[in-house]
């Protein structure tokens, strides 16, 4: 929860955050559907929907939502009108590889 002050007058900003990695493409809907419920009760006042970018969605399986459906299922239910932010999220490439781990042998 953010707090925020309106002419001098505190007020409570409340954000719905809904975050696709693994899964069906298809529960992106249902996410968008809980988001827009949510805002339309009252319960957020922005909703928030985190996916991976197209390029890290190659590498991802082939049944996760990517940017693209993304916006494409957000045209489709007339989300544009909500006060309504879609982050994408990309890797930053391979770094240094990773010192293997010892584990504790029995004696």
């Amino acid at each position: 929860m953010k707090r925020q002050a309106i002419n001098g007058r505190p007020r409570h900003i409340c954000i719905g955050v809904e975050l696709q990695v693994s899964g069906r493409s298809d529960m992106i809907s249902v996410d968008l559907i809980h988001l827009r419920n949510q805002l339309l009760q009252g319960a957020i006042d922005l909703a928030v929907l985190v996916v991976p970018g197209d390029v890290l969605g190659m590498f991802l399986t082939d049944r996760v939502a990517k940017l693209s459906e993304a916006m494409r299922h957000i045209k489709m239910g007339r989300f544009e009108d909500m006060p309504f932010v879609l982050i994408a999220f990309e890797h930053d490439g391979p770094g240094e590889p990773l010192v293997k781990m010892k584990c504790k042998t029995k004696s």
